[in-house]
């Protein structure tokens, strides 16, 4: 592609990028007030230099962030086969493999690292109600204390100590969910004996309800019917599509308190729209942070009335978001190669996906970071990325007076960042972002 050609797809419609409307960037008022307290103290404390060494620790505080999940259940229910599901780790050969049998594996509490988060662990738990584990002492020899999240297991029925175990979560005041697992095999065996009369949603609401009878007192929401087999499994494909794992997945993340609940966002794939979603969220929570650091220093002059556009920002967090959501260069060619197919032809369908986006203010925006990721590479995107960025953010603050800025009067700090175009664009390109990893989950 020529030069002028690059020119003509970048300077283009500048308007649509324009009056990016104001309902869709406005904050919720948690989101606005969120860590302003800290903030303050921060600042009378310190001054900037203070303030920008709490935003600095804000961003950075998932990194340093132990996640403890148990999983409970009898011999056999699928523990290990369930914690290696959740990992998205299906090779034998693989390092973190959790080891699978027949028989009881488990003699004391086991932990599975998560492949990008050492202190993101999984907990595989002894079977209680057996000689060396009393159902009564159970919670207390586990120490259910130590754990952020529950998730009992069984492959047919649950019992009476299923139930006890949950009350005792409860007491401890930690989420819980049970999981009914080898639902393929269940959907396979019910079609061949049924054959014609085989109906999927009836077997489903059967089982949830008998699972309801078993755990009388339990509300439907916390009940999951799932599958220990790859979301592109042949037999998952063909007998139990419809399974739980995505949603039992999301639902453990949701449940989980703040700070956790990021952690293993940040450190697990975005490969369902749900997911993306949380994570979405949890970047963009992100934003008043990065404001913050970029108005305190460390900025780079930009031309325009009174505005300072720390560029590194933007080149770090783009390829954040791009990682996050996985829509880098690596994450988009390990994809392709799952598939047999290649990241070009990958990118060539998300191009296309974007060109039938139209009279969408944002459709331009999305053409050109889409025709830069399939046709000029990752660099030449996030460079594009960024420039648009700065002449985003330059043109608003031309125009109003709420650019980002940390006004103290008195002893009161105000980032005011919701009209601010450092934060207009963050979301802007976050939204982009999104839409492509959701558009990627279509291709595969």
């Amino acid at each position: 592609m020529s030069g002028t050609e690059e020119e003509k797809l970048i300077d283009t419609e500048d308007e649509e990028m324009e009056d990016t409307g104001e309902e869709e960037m406005e904050d919720k008022e948690e989101e606005r007030t969120e860590g302003t307290e800290e903030a303050e103290l921060a600042f009378k404390r310190g001054g900037t230099a203070a303030l920008m060494e709490l935003a600095n620790e804000k961003l950075d505080e998932w990194k340093k962030t132990e996640v403890n999940i148990a999983i409970v259940g009898q011999s056999g229910s699928g523990k290990s086969s369930f914690i290696n599901c959740i990992r998205d780790i299906h090779d034998e050969n693989d390092p973190l493999y959790a080891s699978t049998g027949v028989v009881e594996t488990t003699s004391e509490p086991a932990s599975y690292e998560f492949p990008n988060n050492s202190l993101i662990k999984i907990w595989d738990l002894p079977g209680a109600g057996t000689d060396r584990f009393k159902a009564s002492d159970y919670a207390k020899e586990m120490h259910f204390g130590k754990y952020d999240a529950f998730v009992i297991l069984s492959c047919d029925r649950f019992t009476e100590i299923d139930k006890n175990i949950s009350q005792e979560i409860e007491r401890n005041k930690k989420p819980f969910f049970f999981a009914r697992t080898k639902m393929d095999n269940v959907m396979r065996d019910e079609k061949k004996k049924k054959k014609k009369q085989f109906d999927k949603n009836k077997i489903r609401e059967e089982i949830m309800s008998n699972i309801q009878k078993q755990l009388e007192g339990v509300s439907r929401d916390k009940i999951f019917l799932i599958s220990n087999l790859p979301q592109d499994d042949e037999d998952l494909i063909k007998y139990f599509p419809d399974n739980d794992n995505d949603l039992l997945k999301a639902t453990i993340v949701e449940n989980l308190p703040d700070i956790q609940k990021k952690a293993i966002l940040f450190s697990i794939e975005a490969d369902s729209k749900r997911i993306i979603n949380l994570k979405a969220v949890e970047i963009a929570r992100r934003f008043k942070w990065l404001a913050i650091v970029s108005a305190g220093g460390g900025a780079v002059p930009v031309p325009g009335p009174s505005a300072a556009i720390d560029v590194a920002i933007f080149v770090a967090e783009a390829i954040f978001q791009r990682i996050q959501l996985g829509i880098d260069d690596a994450s988009i060619k390990n994809r392709a190669l799952k598939v047999g197919s290649t990241k070009e032809k990958v990118l060539d369908m998300l191009e296309e996906s974007f060109k039938e986006v139209k009279n969408d203010k944002n459709s331009a925006i999305r053409q050109k970071i889409a025709y830069f990721m399939g046709r000029g590479g990752a660099a030449q995107s996030l460079s594009m990325a960024v420039g648009l960025g700065v002449q985003v953010a330059v043109s608003d603050v031309a125009s109003t007076a709420t650019s980002v800025a940390l006004p103290v009067i008195g002893s009161v700090i105000s980032a005011v960042i919701s009209g601010g175009k450092i934060y207009a664009f963050l979301k802007q390109m976050l939204q982009v972002n999104c839409e492509t990893a959701e558009n990627l989950i279509k291709v595969f």
